[in-house]
């Protein structure tokens, strides 16, 4: 308070930062937050080129209408956004070339993070339950959180599966997506999904560092990309929702930007269609736009007075 001069304090004990040094500068602090690479990032340490080009469509998501690489850029997209999926965007193991290299990284960064800092915090004495629980998270992401469950495979209680959730969240590991309601009372009181901030994380638990192409869960770890992605690019104001019905209709997220909500798709198909569920959301909201995101599939067709736009996952 007495002199001109600014203090940085970093670290990835984020909670311990956050209590520690924020409970005495309230009011006279900022915080910033670091996260893993996006994908766009990723690219322009990979390929300067290609990722001018991408820059070049940076507001994709906001764009009247998007603009359509060509086959040939769209593959050489793809190929970085297949590394990037499977080894995820934390800087170390993303400037590193070597695969095995990349997964000594993360395995580092799982040790002195989740099994040190995180242990530390929670007070644990073990770390089992907090590895037991990680993993039953990262075979559930995409699907809707049972405590209960939860609770049976860390053994831990549902209050302490809260709190640990609570923890993983706000260091960044996870990320739980609550329902999308007009009626904002009602969405606090229902059953949330859960994602990883990282997908490289999550392989690294799974213990599955298999290429994309070879594994039955694709399509979850294709929709834990879109997640992450639209919580890098939503904003901080701008919740960011799923749509669930009492008759299991589904749409994966729900981006609400001023007025306007934005449904969203993760369809891995090669030639996806609009499903029923995409079909009742617009039926019921009329939102002006929808995108349907696969891997490499693109399209515009019209339901109504929305413009529904199919786009490769990795144009994000």
């Amino acid at each position: 308070d007495t002199t001109k001069i600014k203090f940085i304090v970093s670290g990835s004990s984020s909670l311990e930062l956050t209590f520690q040094t924020g409970k005495y500068m309230v009011g006279r602090m900022f915080t910033l937050r670091l996260f893993p690479f996006s994908f766009r990032e990723y690219v322009s340490i990979k390929d300067a080129d290609l990722y001018r080009l991408l820059e070049n469509d940076k507001n994709f998501l906001d764009a009247e209408l998007p603009k359509f690489f060509d086959s040939q850029i769209n593959k050489r997209i793809e190929n970085y956004f297949r590394e990037y999926i499977i080894f995820g965007g934390y800087p170390a193991p993303s400037l590193e070339n070597d695969p095995e290299i990349k997964k000594q990284l993360l395995a580092s960064i799982l040790n002195n993070y989740l099994l040190k800092d995180i242990k530390s915090l929670l007070s644990l004495i073990t770390d089992q339950e907090l590895v037991n629980l990680s993993k039953f998270l990262a075979v559930q992401i995409g699907n809707l959180i049972s405590y209960q469950e939860l609770g049976s495979a860390s053994g831990l209680s549902v209050a302490n599966v809260k709190k640990h959730l609570k923890i993983l969240e706000e260091t960044y590991i996870i990320a739980i997506i609550k329902p999308f309601f007009t009626n904002k009372r009602v969405e606090l009181v229902k059953t949330p999904k859960v994602y990883f901030r990282d997908t490289g994380f999550r392989n690294l638990i799974m213990e599955n560092f298999n290429s994309l192409e070879l594994r039955p869960d694709k399509g979850a770890l294709i929709e834990n990309f879109v997640c992450t992605h639209l919580l890098f690019s939503k904003g901080a104001f701008s919740p960011l929702n799923f749509w669930r019905t009492k008759s299991q209709a589904e749409v994966d997220f729900v981006l609400q930007k001023g007025k306007d909500i934005i449904p969203v798709e993760v369809k891995y198909g090669a030639d996806p269609g609009i499903g029923k569920s995409l079909y009742s959301f617009i039926d019921k909201f009329s939102p002006k736009k929808a995108f349907v995101l696969t891997m490499g599939y693109t399209d515009i067709r019209h339901i109504g007075k929305t413009t529904v736009i199919f786009a490769p996952a990795y144009y994000l």
